[in-house]
């Protein structure tokens, strides 16, 4: 199936090659590659049915297929959406809004402009992009290096939301990753997961594939808390602008959503694990 379907788009995608006999070398090449892939198929399918992921009914026993395949767990997710801001009148001067600017609904559900940007002289609007971030959690200690490898210090907060997450150690800032298994032994990354108890956590190498953070060192950790899926707020319910840039005077700014909030999710279920883990071998 792999071969027919290669040559089939050969004959639209490569009009020159007319000759789709064995004796031309290029359908030797498209049969042994056609044969390479559908054994590694063959080897994947069954690591996958080995790995019992389409009968596990525990957590823990989810997270540990998870850690097997190198996949990385998803903490809680911030809901996203777009900012509409308007002026009540042109303005002479440039109005700034803010990266960080804190906007909320009437329920008190937080999110923050991810990127700041300019309304121009002599323009009414901007749409920025904000994210559902209820704090923001700078430099706290997470620990004290071991200088052991494979250090899993746990995050403070359950609702640290995923991919926020800064690490420093020794004035040094260190780099989130999906996977250490492309990170050399002095790469000073990081993976951040999830473990058998559902909590977040950070995860260091062991010298081989990622950096060991040094021995005595203080880690300092910094990150977003967010509300998940309460996140996912209706349109035009983001209304309140905590604070206002400063404005001219006279002139007033309003901001709404035009559409609902999405995005924002708790950690990953055992269906969506069944689902990704054999997915992510794949791809």
């Amino acid at each position: 199936q792999i071969k027919a379907s290669v040559l089939t788009r050969l004959q639209a995608l490569v009009p020159e090659i007319t000759d789709h006999n064995e004796s031309n070398l290029f359908v030797k090449l498209v049969s042994i590659w056609a044969g390479l892939i559908e054994m590694l198929g063959y080897y994947l399918d069954n690591h996958a049915r080995e790995c019992n992921v389409m009968t596990a009914r525990l957590y823990p026993s989810m997270v540990k297929h998870a850690f097997s395949a190198d996949y990385r767990l998803k903490a809680y997710r911030a809901a996203t959406t777009n900012v509409v801001f308007n002026l009540s009148t042109v303005s002479s001067s440039d109005i700034t809004i803010p990266t960080g600017l804190e906007l909320t609904t009437s329920a008190g559900i937080t999110f923050r402009i991810l990127a700041g940007g300019t309304i121009p002289a002599g323009e009414l609007s901007i749409t920025l992009t904000a994210a559902q971030i209820t704090t923001r959690i700078s430099m706290a200690t997470l620990g004290v290096s071991s200088g052991m490898p494979n250090q899993v210090f746990e995050i403070p907060s359950i609702n640290a939301a995923d991919m926020s997450i800064a690490i420093t150690i020794d004035g040094i800032a260190w780099e989130a990753s999906d996977t250490l298994g492309y990170a050399s032994g002095d790469s000073p990354h990081f993976l951040q997961t999830v473990n058998i108890n559902g909590k977040p956590v950070i995860v260091f190498g062991d010298g081989i594939n990622g950096k060991i953070p040094p021995v005595g060192s203080d880690i300092f950790i910094s990150y977003n808390t967010t509300e998940a899926a309460s996140g996912n707020i209706g349109a035009n319910t983001l209304v309140n602008i905590t604070t206002a840039p400063p404005l001219p005077s006279g002139v007033t700014l309003t901001a709404t959503n035009p559409y609902a909030a999405s995005g924002g999710a708790p950690l990953e279920t055992i269906e969506e694990l069944r689902y990704k883990i054999p997915k992510s071998i794949r791809t």
